[in-house]
């Protein structure tokens, strides 16, 4: 019986003991994880260096993997050539996943043609833009059949967001009748992009273009261009599935979105269309060739001030 007593007694204190580790270390544990910022109870941070609030969109954000592009050398005077710099920045940013470039509000940089480009990128890098990126205007800054300003390709998880704005200075080139120009951003290639908040405006030809990428979230984007631009159309797709685009407002001198080959899978809802052509399909079958969309919607969008309303435009086929 005595043992029997001492066995309870012991049992009852190796009980009591497991359960405070269990519950110290517990504490403990949870708070090195707030202490190195790995809570998921933290809804924001605010970072000094860089004047921001990220939201909590980007869970265990630590201030290493933020790359501002003026802690590489940029100038943000709207005259000085920063391109270095944002190379830099995006190389820097390219190698760590989840990491984010901040292009800050109240600044403005002049980029020359550039891309951020993968396949060797990690996944799911934000380009947060909050101050205003403009083009060279029409000069010997350009070469010559450069198909696009900033381009973003082979990549997995990429997201622009923000408030800020793209302007591509478009104005020097919309007088020339003929001649390649340039799209003002483009994406190429890409995995699950989402690109919302910002406004592109003036763009030399057509101002955001996705090609053969797959799962796209476009919202909260305001595209803006006189109604008499040429060729600029809002948004361009071609050989890309599973397109959402919503909410997004687009003026412009051409298609508000131009659909082409290639895409299924395509959503468009709540849009402002106005000025410009309307919303196309196509032009699909050029030259003969056998053109293929599927699944295309449009619905609750408010279609203003354009040529057409939603319409899709072939070739003509030429017996020979």
């Amino acid at each position: 019986m005595k043992n029997q007593s001492m066995k309870i007694c012991m049992f009852a204190i190796l009980t009591f003991v497991l359960v405070w580790f269990l519950q110290h270390e517990g504490v403990n544990a949870t708070r090195g994880m707030q202490q190195r910022g790995g809570s998921r109870l933290l809804k924001e941070t605010f970072y000094p260096r860089y004047g921001e609030t990220f939201p909590n969109a980007l869970p265990y954000r630590k201030t290493s993997t933020i790359f501002n592009v003026l802690s590489f050398g940029a100038k943000g005077d709207g005259t000085s050539d920063d391109t270095k710099a944002f190379e830099g920045a995006w190389l820097a940013a390219c190698k760590l996943e989840a990491s984010t470039m901040v292009v800050p509000k109240g600044s403005v940089f002049l980029i020359k043609p550039i891309s951020f480009s993968g396949p060797n990128c990690e996944s799911n890098i934000v380009f947060q833009l909050d101050g205003t990126i403009i083009a060279p205007k029409r000069s010997g800054s350009w070469e010559s059949g450069l198909l696009q300003w900033l381009e973003f390709t082979k990549l997995n998880g990429i997201t622009i967001r923000g408030s800020g704005v793209i302007d591509g200075q478009g104005s020097g080139w919309w007088s020339e009748s003929s001649g390649t120009k340039p799209t003002a951003l483009r994406f190429y290639g890409s995995s699950d992009v989402t690109v919302t908040g910002i406004t592109i405006q003036n763009s030399q030809q057509t101002h955001l273009k996705f090609d053969n990428c797959q799962s796209v979230q476009v919202f909260g984007v305001t595209v803006s261009s006189p109604g008499d631009s040429p060729n600029t159309d809002g948004i361009h797709l071609q050989n890309s599935q599973d397109v959402t685009i919503h909410s997004t407002k687009l003026a412009c001198g051409d298609d508000c979105v131009s659909i082409q080959t290639g895409c299924s899978g395509v959503n468009i809802q709540n849009v402002d269309c106005g000025p410009g052509h309307g919303i196309s399909i196509g032009s699909l079958g050029k030259d003969n060739t056998r053109a293929c969309v599927s699944n295309i919607t449009v619905r609750d969008t408010k279609i203003h001030d354009t040529m057409t309303g939603v319409r899709i435009k072939t070739w003509q086929v030429i017996n020979s």
